[in-house]
């Protein structure tokens, strides 16, 4: 008899080994369904926050259309201003000193930021580039008092981009920047 209860003790175990295994492969498989819902959930939410291109803000004097927001880690941080790699803006404005074409109309201006820095491209194809590309591009347009600084001329420090801009990731990491959510109400960046 003893034979019988040990080959019904080895069944039972073997089965129980069975259902324990069975049990850890249903939960794995519950799991992964979980990780792939996840997944799933911020694919959809990512496609519902797509940006749609161009943006264009400003007024008559001051409008801009931007074609791409950027991506980080950005090129530089400033205390108000982020400039993301790939940032894209176009705006028309007056015609630079050197202009080719009729410089009664206004001249298509496509600011840029990429690993070398900033660069201004006129429609003419005259470019602007390096440390002094603002000093420089405001001295051949005339810049006076229409855009305090290239972040104005650009529209990085415009609300809506800022915030647009904020939004590429974490921004905490940036020590000498400033997040709008953060700064006094009133003051301008």
């Amino acid at each position: 008899m003893s034979s019988t209860s040990d080959e019904l003790r080895k069944a039972y175990e073997s089965m129980f080994s069975f259902f324990l295994t069975r049990n850890n492969i249903k939960n794995k498989i519950e799991e992964m369904d979980n990780e792939i819902s996840l997944v799933n959930q911020c694919i959809l939410k990512s496609a519902s926050q797509k940006i749609n291109y161009p943006i264009i803000v400003g007024n008559i004097l001051s409008r801009a259309s931007i074609t791409n927001i950027g991506v980080f880690p950005p090129y530089k941080i400033t205390e108000n201003c982020i400039y993301p790699l790939k940032y894209t803006v176009k705006k028309r404005f007056k015609a630079h000193r050197n202009y080719k074409k009729n410089p009664q109309n206004k001249v298509l201006y496509i600011c840029t930021v990429d690993s070398d820095g900033i660069s201004i491209t006129s429609d003419d194809g005259y470019v602007w580039k390096g440390n002094k590309v603002w000093d420089e591009f405001k001295s051949d347009v005339g810049i006076t008092e229409e855009f305090k600084n290239l972040e104005d001329f650009m529209v990085l420090n415009h609300p809506v981009i800022a915030k647009l801009i904020e939004e590429i990731g974490n921004t905490d990491r940036f020590e000498n920047y400033v997040p709008l959510s953060k700064r006094k109400k009133g003051s301008k960046p």
